[in-house]
């Protein structure tokens, strides 16, 4: 038996144990590991079923005790799961629905006790979502303010512990976004403030565990957002430099693993962008004297 089906297999026996118990918190959380693996499959529509059906009892639970935090944190999250699954489909209005939901629960939540740190995350992971969704609508005005309000929150986290790696990693992500629609406003300024700050952040998650192949691919990453931004501009040396960057380190990754698709795609795109500075730069001085 293959693992998928090994896990489809798995995670249905454990539904069935969980029905078993009466206990419907269980029976939802079962569902929703049933989702997620077959989301995982591929499976968009046995996910968006199990997901349903543990949003249903998530519902139930938070009505019969609204002051209960833990249930409330429960329905955010099946309707997180929803929203993706939706927006995987390609149902963009019902991916915005569940996000809505989602995201007005964390904002209750994280009023309650804005020194929960945790709460507050999950309200800077709610608005990632919206803008998410906004952004795929081309709405780039509530993108950009969902966005701006991430990167708020993720900003205090990480002045909280600036040490911490994983609230860094989410600052980063939330400068990449706030870059990401600002360039597609056309606001090349504001996208090269927003992607310098992410690339300082990879820069040095990266220089913190040079062999975390991970850290390394997002700063290769966050090099391709500068050089793309810096060829906008018109500044071809800026981006060739950037890009270079990027293509030295998805070189180093591939090394390591030739058989991961992910990066030979990268290196393949890095290639390419450095290839057609360097076209670029022959067309603008014409040819080599020696050549």
């Amino acid at each position: 038996m293959s693992f998928s089906r090994l896990a489809v297999a798995l995670s249905r026996q454990l539904l069935q144990a969980a029905e078993a118990t009466g206990d419907a918190r269980l029976t939802g959380d079962a569902h929703a590991l049933v989702g997620q693996v077959a989301q995982a499959r591929g499976d968009l529509a046995a996910a968006e079923q199990a997901y349903s059906q543990d949003l249903a009892i998530s519902e139930r639970l938070a009505a019969l005790e609204p002051a209960n935090t833990s249930w409330q944190q429960d329905l955010a999250g099946a309707y997180s799961r929803v929203g993706d699954v939706a927006q995987a489909r390609g149902d963009l209005a019902a991916a915005e629905q569940a996000y809505t939901q989602e995201l007005a629960i964390c904002e209750r939540l994280a009023a309650l006790d804005p020194a929960n740190t945790s709460w507050q995350r999950e309200l800077a992971a709610a608005y990632a979502r919206v803008g998410d969704v906004a952004q795929a609508h081309d709405d780039l005005a509530a993108a950009e303010q969902a966005y701006t309000q991430e990167l708020a929150i993720c900003q205090r986290l990480a002045a909280l512990d600036p040490a911490s790696s994983s609230w860094q990693q989410d600052l980063a992500g939330a400068y990449s976004r706030v870059g990401d629609v600002a360039q597609a406003r056309g606001d090349l300024a504001a996208a090269e403030q927003a992607y310098s700050q992410d690339l300082a952040i990879c820069e040095w998650l990266a220089a913190l565990d040079p062999a975390n192949s991970s850290w390394q691919r997002d700063l290769a990453v966050a090099y391709g957002r500068v050089g793309d931004v810096a060829q906008a501009r018109g500044d071809l040396a800026a981006a060739k430099r950037a890009y270079t960057h990027a293509l030295t380190i998805f070189e180093q990754l591939s090394g390591l693993d030739p058989t991961n698709i992910d990066w030979q795609q990268n290196l393949a795109i890095a290639s390419s962008r450095v290839g057609r500075r360097r076209s670029s730069r022959s067309r603008k001085t014409g040819p080599s004297p020696n050549g």
